[in-house]
């Protein structure tokens, strides 16, 4: 069998952080500020920034919260801009993915709280019990 390069091809860490890098570059321009030579990079480069790529989602959804009702209209839902309906999209995955994360993190403390308060009826026989 030959070389391969197959091994070279992008995750999907990387896939995202170059899409969320250049979403974030299409909003910034919009909006009329700097783009970060950073994100410029990491929307440019094959396999993105991925180091960044938590700090970059925080910062186009916090800029998206943000947006008034006008560039909402001009910049998110403008149907007729390709890189809008990209972002629309994105928006929409990022909110559904961040409504469940949020359900699993109330879940997840509201079982803490009822295993604690189950254990705390134990004696500490039946706890050292559990344990082996």
């Amino acid at each position: 069998m030959g070389c391969r390069s197959d091994y070279m091809e992008a995750t999907a860490q990387e896939v995202e952080s170059k899409h969320v890098c250049t979403l974030l570059v299409y909003v910034l321009e919009a909006l009329g500020k700097e783009v970060p030579v950073a994100i410029v990079k990491g929307a440019t480069e094959y396999y993105g920034d991925t180091a960044a790529l938590d700090a970059n989602t925080a910062l186009l959804c916090g800029t998206i919260n943000g947006f008034t009702k006008k560039e909402q209209d001009r910049i998110l839902y403008n149907g007729k801009s390709p890189a809008a309906r990209k972002l629309a999209d994105w928006w929409e995955n990022h909110q559904e993915v961040d409504r469940k994360r949020l359900a699993q993190e109330a879940q997840d403390k509201k079982n803490k709280r009822l295993k604690a308060k189950a254990l705390a009826k134990l004696t500490p026989a039946e706890r050292k019990a559990l344990k082996s």
